[in-house]
């Protein structure tokens, strides 16, 4: 109900195939939030950090893009 109320940039990593959170409603939450990113990692499941390197090399640039980009 608060999500409109974030003010800070917030990137919501989304595997691609999760058998433990429902996808639909990480898209709900992020399209309230107004400074929200969602980035779908394809070829994820739940635990996206335990994926294989091809997967990770484009999960940790996001996230390192994103902070950068936070920081200005």
């Amino acid at each position: 109900a608060g999500a409109g109320a974030i003010a800070c940039p917030v990137l919501l990593l989304q595997a691609e195939t999760d058998g433990s959170v429902i996808n639909e409603a990480q898209d709900a939450f992020i399209r309230l939030v107004p400074k929200g990113e969602l980035w779908q990692v394809a070829g994820s499941k739940h635990e996206i950090f335990m994926s294989d390197d091809a997967v990770l090399e484009g999960y940790y640039a996001k996230i390192f893009a994103f902070l950068k980009e936070a920081e200005q």
